[in-house]
């Protein structure tokens, strides 16, 4: 019984610094704060050097990338399916699809994250979005 206790003990730390779930609930936290339009818990969730490229060729800094989460909302229909993630130390590399619907025709992109720890807690790094082209 004492060797299951102390097994039981010595995993769940192990459990809780896990990357892949701290980054599953940083990208959750990115998508609540884009949903309500708060730059502001937006930017606690960036490093300062944060970079995009939309999938219009579009590249936005950290700054621009504040203002645009300020004006703009995600589609209401936004669904995202994470296809892989990597781990490498202090950096996580995640693969999203993501698919919904713009002026009644569905759209679909790969994304690509990058988070990094700093300081001891995940940011993400980059953001880099490529168009799905439709299928015919």
């Amino acid at each position: 019984m004492n060797q299951l206790l102390l097994l039981t003990l010595l995993a769940f730390p192990l459990a809780a610094f896990d990357p892949k779930s701290e980054v599953d609930q940083l990208r959750e936290t990115i998508d609540r704060a884009y949903a309500a339009k708060d730059a502001d818990a937006l930017s606690r969730c960036l490093t300062p050097e944060y970079f995009a490229t939309t999938r219009s060729g579009v590249i936005r800094d950290f700054k621009s990338t504040l203002d645009f989460a300020k004006g703009t909302a995600p589609p209401a229909d936004l669904k995202k399916q994470v296809l892989k993630t990597s781990v490498y130390g202090e950096t996580v590399i995640e693969l999203v699809r993501e698919t919904w619907t713009t002026n009644g025709s569905k759209t679909e992109s790969y994304v690509t994250n990058v988070y990094v720890r700093q300081s001891g807690s995940w940011k993400q790094a980059s953001r880099s979005s490529t168009t799905i082209p439709a299928s015919k």
